[in-house]
């Protein structure tokens, strides 16, 4: 059974069994000192905690795949083929893409912390997928944003809470993350404007908030009311579950889930029309207006380094903002209100 246990993850990889010395640094324990730099990470708020569980995700499939007690000396070409062939099982190129910019970024970390003297040779199991595979597996998905026709839909059959956070998502372009973690204070109805800096980046976002959307959270704010928020921090944020729960979830996204269970109740599901498409479509959208920098200051966009004229802007006037906010709401109401 000892020499079974120490023989394992060779056998079943393929591999020559090798002895693993004493003072090798194997698989699981790269893994745990990542993880525990990025958990660092995340309780300092420099990395949101979806990102941590998909950083831990990619940690425990590396595991599962290789053997957690594989020496990281002794991995070999065919253990990341077959990590490839893992992810593809039921990812498509785009997902596997930053799979394998997860993985490659574990053995980075080893070799920059001096826990290993230098990468494994990957080959082509973690290649990124060529540029001609990305493209065609986007076309086979199509476009990933909504008409107004199927947005009106959505929003006449959702729920208060989820109209709330579809009128956010288009109206300012909040993904799924920025709602689940979106504070109360953020949101100045008496002005009509948000102030949320982009928790991925920190970068500041301004938009003017539409009449149908502040209603809409005026709405929600009264079903608060009614709510037993669990915690402290709950108590702070705009939506909460029913159970007065954030809507956060370390085994899947509650909010994509509710959204894409109304979209198929309503015929309108398809593969990349997500939540998130909600945020192409105002980007899509706002772009019409001609003034990218304004689009970009609403979506909470980081300016390329090469953008000088992105780093030397200091501000959007609020004209430009509601120009931009005061389109998409036309294109989606066709300039009725409500």
């Amino acid at each position: 059974m000892r020499r079974w246990e120490a023989q394992r993850d060779d056998l079943l990889a393929g591999r020559p069994v090798r002895p693993v010395g004493p003072d090798e640094l194997l698989v699981k324990g790269l893994c745990n000192q990542y993880l525990t730099h990025k958990k660092r990470l995340a309780d300092a708020g420099e990395i949101a905690e979806r990102t941590f569980d998909e950083y831990l995700a990619a940690c425990r499939r590396l595991a599962r795949v290789v053997g957690a007690g594989t020496a990281v000396s002794h991995l070999v070409r065919e253990d990341f083929t077959r990590l490839r062939a893992d992810m593809e099982k039921t990812w498509g190129p785009v997902r596997v893409l930053n799979e394998v910019r997860r993985v490659r970024m574990v053995f980075t970390f080893g070799v920059a912390q001096n826990l290993i003297d230098h990468l494994p040779l990957y080959g082509d199991g973690m290649k990124r997928p060529s540029a001609k595979v990305l493209r065609k597996s986007r076309a086979e998905k199509g476009p990933r944003m909504f008409e107004p026709s199927q947005l009106r839909r959505i929003l006449d059959a959702a729920n208060a809470t989820m109209r709330a956070m579809i009128l956010l998502g288009i109206n300012c372009g909040y993904g799924n993350t920025d709602l689940a973690g979106m504070e109360r204070r953020r949101l100045d109805l008496k002005t009509g404007w948000a102030d949320y800096p982009r928790p991925k980046t920190g970068i500041p976002r301004r938009c003017p908030l539409w009449p149908e959307t502040i209603a809409a959270v005026r709405q929600v704010l009264g079903l608060r009311r009614k709510q037993q928020a669990a915690g402290k921090r709950a108590r702070q944020l705009l939506f909460l579950t029913r159970g007065g729960k954030p809507w956060r979830s370390k085994t899947g996204d509650p909010i994509s889930v509710a959204f894409g269970r109304l979209v198929r109740r309503l015929g309108l599901h398809r593969a990349g029309l997500g939540f998130y498409a909600l945020r192409h479509t105002l980007q899509t959208v706002g772009g019409d207006t001609k003034d990218e920098p304004a689009v970009s200051a609403i979506m909470g966009h980081f300016a390329r380094a090469n953008d000088m004229s992105a780093v030397y802007r200091e501000r959007i006037g609020d004209d430009r903002l509601a120009a931009v906010a005061e389109h998409v709401r036309k294109w989606l109401f066709g300039g009725e209100t409500e």
